[in-house]
């Protein structure tokens, strides 16, 4: 009976150095009166950081540039077709001007590159 009664003992102190020591540890880090910032929990969205970013922002500017480069150079390219185009319509089939403009249009790199 002694020893079940030391055993009992001993747990029980074990017991309160356990809460002591943990009423110490959550007394110590228990924040001062000005950092309520630091119990915040912060969210952060990792779609919103990568579109937000400076060199997102970079990429999107010098793509749209080359988006408007391209876009530019079709129209100019859609405008050369239709003048082709209306030259074509305006010959009549059998005649010198027929057999020659093929030549002269791949020459200047217009149908066949």
């Amino acid at each position: 009976m002694k020893t079940r009664t030391n055993i009992i003992l001993t747990l029980a102190g074990l017991l309160i150095l356990i809460t002591s020591f943990g009423s110490i540890f959550a007394r110590s880090s228990a924040p001062a009166a000005g950092a309520d910032v630091w119990n915040k929990i912060g969210v952060v969205s990792v779609r919103k950081v990568f579109t937000n970013c400076k060199r997102n922002e970079k990429f999107r500017a010098e793509s749209k540039i080359e988006q408007e480069k391209a876009i530019a150079e079709l129209q100019q390219l859609r405008a050369e077709i239709k003048a082709a185009e209306a030259g074509l319509e305006t010959l009549k089939p059998g005649t010198k001007d027929t057999l020659t403009l093929p030549k002269s249009s791949r020459n200047k790199g217009h149908f066949c590159r």
